[in-house]
Order: C-alpha cells, then structure tokens, then sequence
C-alpha cells in the first residue's frame, strides 16, 4: 500500500523492486593480454543470457589488457555476482563494477 506521498514504505516487496530495477552496470575488467582472456570474459556475460550494450578493449603501454563493459538494465545484486565470475577468471587481475542511473 502507498503512503500518501505515493513513496512505497521501505521494506515492502514494490521498494524492494524499485531498487533493483537500477540503470547500468559497468565493469572495469584488468587482465593479462593472452589470446584466450577475451572469449573467456565475454562467455561470462553470455552464459547468462546477457548482450553487453558496450564492450571496449585496449592494450595498456604497462602490457595489460583493459577491458570496458556496460550491460542495461542489470540490478546491482546481479553485477556484483557478474563481477565476482570475472573475478574468478584465468589472467583476470582487477575487477571494478558500479552503477550507471
């Protein structure tokens, strides 16, 4: 039920979903530049169904391979899990998330 401001109270199942329907995710991914890290990170997004809305790459002059992605609509519960995947990934070194509004 809302309260007369129309603002759900904050424990109720429609506040709860309010707040996982956020914008953007975006990782910051840092690796090893090896011929299999990019297959890897993309297979992570793609075993669960997700097409990433942007996706940069570049080498580093320090030798590593920076990697940039942004996924729509993804709660931040699930970009943290996301996260911790890449995290777990052969070569992978850092792993930055945040949300985009």
């Amino acid at each position: 039920m809302l309260s007369p401001d129309r603002t759900p109270p904050p424990h109720s199942q429609e506040a709860v979903n309010a707040r996982a329907c956020v914008g953007s995710a975006c990782f910051s991914i840092t690796a090893l530049p090896e011929p299999g890290t990019l297959p890897r990170l993309i297979g992570t997004f793609a075993q669960r169904s997700m097409v990433p809305a942007r996706w940069h790459g570049v080498l580093t002059p320090d030798g590593e391979l920076q990697v940039d992605v942004q996924v729509d609509e993804l709660a931040q519960e699930k970009a943290e899990l996301v996260a911790a995947k890449l995290r777990a990934q052969i070569g992978v070194r850092t792993v930055l998330v945040f949300q985009k509004i």
